[in-house]
């Protein structure tokens, strides 16, 4: 169907394609010279009457009225004899169904289409038509709403990447330069694009640490999390865990996935996995529980920081790239707990160990270096929440 000039198409339109006409019928007037009185055209968009029309999504229903069957017949034949009449002839007739289709909207009839043939044959091709139009829109809201989010996530996300990759910490005054100095612009100190996490001294244009993988030019000093980063990781929503068979509960997020032991390798009792940022997120960090018994005269003799030593000879041996970042003593769910983290294989790992009676108790964390901190918040309300239940 040709559109007027300087026509430009809504978004639903667009989301319909180009518009074609699928039906059309000519009212004419007139026997020797017959004059077009009215035009009746369904596209895929639309229902038109000459220069009115109305589009399918606003349409409620379609009914026929005035319906009634008419007959069509032709004969031809030849006769001879003034008193006796022979004749041959073929006769033909058939009979259709004529009607009006009205287009109904709030209840009230909008479009009406008088007197055409097969009626109930164009409602059909009407509510196949509608049925198309209501799909696709769907479609196109459901596009939309998603395209939405992902600019208002990526909108959120701005400052905590513009954190990351616009400055470079000077190790002489702290100042922050702007990211491909050379020399620091407050003491002229020689800058090296160092590595936050592991310290390594990386070529200037490096965008992630050629030895743990972490993101380079983040101003973390204490690894703490920017402001602007750290509104948009903390969760307002957490249900709770309660696992009573070890004797634990924990709150995790809402929007996290639940996964339970049945889907799990022994000794991980429970784990929670992030939900997708977008549909093309390659990795869901997640947390983990694990519970591993021991024996009663282990069990007496075992500390955190050996349980901490177990695990860091274990991935050293594994993992040519491991790299030791931080092992800390601290207090778990009142519990006297070591806290290590380090990089091995590509990821990034937070690992809290707490002997308690006959049972070593794990938490794990694991992330994409670049987006470790991202998470961090979240992950410290978690650990938090962390209670023996007796």
């Amino acid at each position: 169907m040709t559109m007027p000039a300087g026509w430009k198409a809504t978004n639903e339109q667009a989301a319909l394609g180009k518009e074609e006409t699928l039906w059309r019928n000519q009212v004419t007037k007139g026997i020797f010279k017959k004059m077009v009185v009215e035009v009746q055209t369904i596209t895929n968009y639309r229902i038109l009457r000459n220069d009115k029309g109305i589009m399918f999504k606003d349409i409620d229903d379609m009914v026929v009225t005035n319906q009634h069957r008419v007959s069509q017949s032709n004969y031809m034949g030849t006769y001879y004899g003034r008193y006796t009449r022979f004749g041959v002839g073929n006769t033909q007739s058939r009979s259709k169904t004529i009607g009006d289709v009205v287009f109904m909207r709030q209840g009230r009839p909008v479009i009406r289409f008088n007197q055409i043939a097969d009626p109930h044959g164009v409602v059909r091709l009407a509510k196949s038509v509608k049925r198309n139009v209501v799909q696709s829109l769907k479609n196109e809201e459901k596009k939309s709403q998603q395209l939405q989010m992902e600019n208002e996530r990526d909108k959120k996300e701005r400052p905590f990447r513009r954190t990351q990759g616009s400055v470079v910490l000077c190790r002489q005054c702290k100042n922050e330069n702007q990211q491909g100095s050379k020399f620091c612009n407050n003491c002229g100190t020689k800058l090296q694009n160092s590595c936050p996490s592991c310290g390594t001294d990386n070529p200037e244009n490096s965008a992630f640490c050629g030895k743990c993988g972490s993101k380079l030019g983040l101003r973390t000093e204490d690894t703490k999390i920017t402001p602007e980063s750290e509104s948009n990781i903390t969760e307002d929503n957490f249900l709770e865990c309660v696992l009573p068979e070890y004797d634990i509960k924990i709150k995790y997020p809402a929007t996290w996935h639940r996964i339970d032991k049945q889907d799990l390798k022994p000794p991980v009792v429970i784990a929670f996995r992030s939900s997708k940022e977008t549909s093309s997120d390659p990795f869901l960090e997640s947390i983990a529980i694990s519970v591993l018994p021991v024996s009663s005269d282990l069990g007496k003799s075992l500390t955190p920081q050996k349980c901490a030593d177990s695990t860091i000879q274990s991935f050293k041996k594994k993992n040519s790239d491991f790299v030791l970042l931080e092992s800390t003593a601290i207090t778990v769910a009142g519990l006297p707990a070591q806290q290590v983290v380090f990089t091995a294989s590509g990821r990034k790992y937070l690992y809290i160990f707490t002997p308690r009676a006959n049972r070593v108790y794990f938490i794990i964390y694991v992330s994409m270096p670049e987006k470790y901190l991202k998470f961090l918040s979240t992950i410290e309300q978690m650990i938090t929440s962390f209670k023996f239940v007796s």
